[in-house]
């Protein structure tokens, strides 16, 4: 594992809670109120997109490794907010070296069509 700085923390973003609810017909859904949500400084990384139907052309995602300084209040439905774009975790907040000094996020930054 490559060694993490702090200084490359450099983006502020907004990781939103999320809260399970229950609709009308009974099914559970994910939502993000809003009510504790949090800023952190994070380093934002993009390492790969997903493509549709193999065209080269048509990217329906983009992969992101986004670093913060660990919280074990950062739960695996909870998604990350920046500058307009949000972020929806694809695998559980992983612990970098079991040390409790970061936590990664593997995320995927949906692009509309």
């Amino acid at each position: 594992m490559r060694h993490i700085n702090m200084g490359s923390l450099r983006h502020r973003v907004t990781v939103q809670k999320a809260v399970k609810e229950t609709n009308d017909r009974g099914v559970e859904t994910w939502a993000y109120p809003g009510m504790e949500d949090f800023n952190v400084w994070a380093n934002i990384e993009s390492y790969g997109a997903k493509i549709n139907n193999g065209e080269a052309e048509k990217v329906s995602a983009i992969e992101y490794r986004i670093t913060v300084r660990y919280r074990p209040d950062i739960g695996e439905k909870d998604r990350i907010f920046h500058q307009g774009r949000i972020f929806v975790q694809t695998l559980p907040p992983q612990n970098v070296d079991e040390r409790s000094i970061f936590l990664r996020l593997q995320c995927e930054e949906l692009i509309p069509e």
